[in-house]
C-alpha cells in the first residue's frame, strides 16, 4: 500500500491475496490477512485461488473435460458462496460478487460476454451489477488483453453498449487511456469525440486519475 498509495492498489494486490490461499488453504484464514488491504485486491486474489488449487473449505480444483464445463461449475459453486459464514463473517458481500466476476472472466479466458452472462446466476440485481463490475475489470486490467487494453480505442467496452455497462467497462480502460495518451488533459480531450459517451468517459478518466495527492487540499 505504501508503495502504491498514488494508485488503486488493487491489481497488484491480486497476486499476494493468490499466494496467501496457495500457502495456507484456508479461505478464512488467508482473508482475515488480507483484510481490505489495496481496496480488497488481496481479497480478490484469494478468491481466485480457491478455484485454482485444492481447498479444505471452498471446494478447489475441479477436474471437468472442458473449459464450459468447469465454468458451468463455478456458477453453481457461486450461487450462495458469498452468504456462506464464513466468507459473509470477513469480507463486504459486494466485494465478494465483485471478486467471483474476476473468477468468471479468469476461467472463460478473459471471454467478455462469457464473463457477463455468467453473473446472471446472481438473482439480486445488486450482486450481478458486482459481479459485472469484476468482470471487466479482470478482463480490462489483466495482462491477457494487453493489445486491448492499452490502446486508444474504447474496445472492450464497445461490446455492451448500454449505459450502465459502458461506464463500468470505461471505470477500468480509463487507466490504459491515462498511459496511452500520456497525462491525464490528453486523456480527457479524447473523451469528446465519443458523442452520448464523452461524459461517461470524462467521469471514469478523472476517477482512475484520482489520488491521495491529486485531491488534496490546503
Amino acid at each position: 500500500e505504501d508503495q502504491y498509495k498514488d494508485y488503486m492498489c488493487h491489481s497488484q494486490a491480486h497476486p499476494f491475496g493468490r499466494a496467501l490461499y496457495a500457502r495456507h488453504k484456508n479461505f478464512t484464514e488467508a482473508v482475515q490477512q488480507c483484510a481490505g488491504y489495496c481496496t480488497y485486491g488481496c481479497f480478490h486474489g484469494v478468491i481466485m485461488e480457491v478455484f485454482t488449487t485444492d481447498s479444505d473449505t471452498l471446494g478447489g480444483v475441479v477436474e471437468d473435460e472442458t473449459p464450459a464445463q468447469y465454468l458451468a461449475h463455478l456458477q453453481r459453486e457461486s450461487q450462495d458462496l458469498c452468504a456462506k459464514p464464513e466468507v459473509a463473517s470477513v469480507v463486504l458481500s459486494r466485494q465478494c460478487y465483485h471478486g467471483l466476476g474476476h473468477v468468471f472472466a479468469y476461467a472463460s479466458h478473459h471471454d467478455l460476454k462469457k464473463s457477463v452472462a455468467s453473473c446472471g446466476v446472481f438473482t439480486d440485481p445488486q450482486a450481478e451489477i458486482s459481479c459485472r463490475s469484476g468482470v471487466f475489470m479482470e478482463t480490462v486490467l489483466n495482462n491477457a488483453s494487453t493489445t486491448v487494453a492499452y490502446a486508444k480505442s474504447t474496445q472492450p467496452c464497445d461490446a455492451f453498449p448500454d449505459r450502465e455497462n459502458t461506464f463500468m467497462c470505461y471505470r477500468y480502460k480509463a487507466y490504459s487511456w491515462l498511459y496511452v495518451w500520456g497525462s491525464i488533459a490528453p486523456a480527457l480531450a479524447s473523451c469528446d469525440t465519443l458523442g452520448a459517451n464523452m461524459t461517461r468517459c470524462i467521469v471514469a478518466t478523472a476517477m482512475a486519475a484520482s489520488s491521495p495527492s491529486a485531491v488534496a487540499t490546503d
